[in-house]
């Protein structure tokens, strides 16, 4: 049981190695909570999350991150399955998605092997599925 949605717990988004000033304050927003929850259904194992919620400090050091990015306003989070690759979590991502079930995922990447980035935010991107897919 989670204290921020049915699955999810608010230390989950939060990283042990971020010691921004502003990491402890903000919160997941509903998008994203109502995202993950869909997903991990659909899979039926705990979604894990790699990154959540970043301080703008952390965000900054860290290699291919963006000044905007979902992750300083509690809209995206990278996540993983134990026993799935970033490929097959991101297929069931895109067949999710084409089903109209997740209604607020804007964009989706894979993120190494094993974690896929969603983000729910509306910054404008040129396709909803970055490389890899």
């Amino acid at each position: 049981m989670g204290d921020v949605s049915t699955n999810f717990s608010l230390s989950e988004f939060f990283s042990a190695n971020d010691r921004g000033e502003t990491w402890k304050t903000r919160r997941p927003k509903a998008a994203l909570l109502m995202t993950l929850e869909v997903i991990r259904a659909s899979v039926g194992k705990p979604v894990r999350i790699e990154s959540g919620i970043r301080s703008v400090e952390h965000n900054a050091r860290l290699p291919n991150s963006v000044p905007d990015s979902g992750h300083l306003t509690g809209e995206a989070a990278d996540i993983w399955v134990d026993g799935m690759t970033s490929k097959q979590l991101g297929g069931v991502i895109r067949t999710l998605y084409s089903q109209e079930r997740l209604p607020y995922l804007t964009y989706s990447y894979l993120v190494g092997g094993t974690s896929v980035h969603v983000g729910v935010d509306k910054k404008s991107r040129k396709s909803i599925w970055g490389p890899g897919y």
